[in-house]
């Protein structure tokens, strides 16, 4: 079975999570590898409607494999993914799963320097990407979620009302 298949029926055992599923996924690659197929299971799942539940689905991958979150350091997939995103719950689960853990025996000089270091490259993210974004707001402009066209996925598909709010952000 394809991992995003895997995936799929992971997502849907939802708030029951299948814990042989998730080993199935997590068996197949190093812990590398893994932290960049998470990476890109989470990214082509993430809407406005899901981010609580892949926010526990990211939390119980990283209390099985903590280190997935030291993969890359400070310039993680997971973590710039949750930047990237916008997504304060995913970033929420990436911080008190992955990174918490991890520090809780170093010292407070240490945690400050782990934690610089991932507002830096927060920061670049954000220097490079959101100058030239407009935020939108569910409910505010727009009114639903971004359907994916059925045979192509890379397709979002707009309701027509919402033509113009997305032009003007755009």
């Amino acid at each position: 079975m394809k991992p995003e298949e895997i995936f799929r029926k992971l997502y849907d055992s939802l708030p029951m999570l299948d814990k042989e599923l998730l080993a199935q996924l997590m068996s197949k690659k190093n812990i590398s590898e893994s932290s960049k197929l998470f990476t890109e299971l989470f990214k082509n799942s993430i809407t406005t409607y899901k981010t609580d539940d892949l926010e526990f689905l990211l939390s119980e991958i990283l209390k099985i494999e903590p280190k997935l979150a030291q993969v890359n350091f400070p310039a993680n997939h997971l973590f710039r993914l949750a930047v990237i995103s916008g997504s304060f719950d995913l970033y929420r689960g990436f911080i008190k799963y992955g990174i918490e853990p991890f520090l809780k025996d170093k010292s407070i000089d240490e945690k400050q320097d782990y934690f610089f270091e991932l507002n830096m490259v927060a920061q670049k993210i954000s220097d490079d990407l959101f100058p030239k974004y407009n935020q939108v707001f569910k409910g505010m402009h727009y009114n639903s979620a971004f359907a994916r066209h059925e045979t192509n996925p890379d397709i979002l598909l707009i309701m027509p009302e919402d033509n113009d709010v997305y032009e003007d952000c755009l």
